[in-house]
């Protein structure tokens, strides 16, 4: 288990807050399952009115260990923000030597 808050303020033009946790579980020799979410909020000070920005995600994924050498990252990865709403599949291959 690992959890991140981080701050970030630059006096009277924006501050940012975002949380990180991200879980993982090595149940079997060659696999590990990973979860983490993230959610993140900025605020942008302006004369006329503030803007607020967030961002939420979500990712689930795994490293499938086929060998020593060879290593599958399938992932399904969630998002969402005020301008759009997306989830995504993605595979990595690392081959080391």
């Amino acid at each position: 288990v690992m959890v991140e808050y981080a701050l970030s303020d630059k006096d009277g033009v924006r501050e940012t807050r975002n949380l990180s946790v991200d879980l993982a579980y090595h149940g079997l020799n060659s696999v590990v399952l990973s979860a983490r979410g993230e959610d993140g909020k900025t605020t942008m000070f302006r004369g006329s009115g503030d803007i607020e920005m967030k961002t939420k995600q979500v990712v689930l994924g795994a490293q499938v260990f086929l060998t020593p050498q060879v290593v599958v990252r399938p992932e399904y990865r969630w998002m969402d923000t005020e301008t759009f709403r997306s989830d995504r599949y993605a595979a990595q291959l690392h081959l080391y030597y």
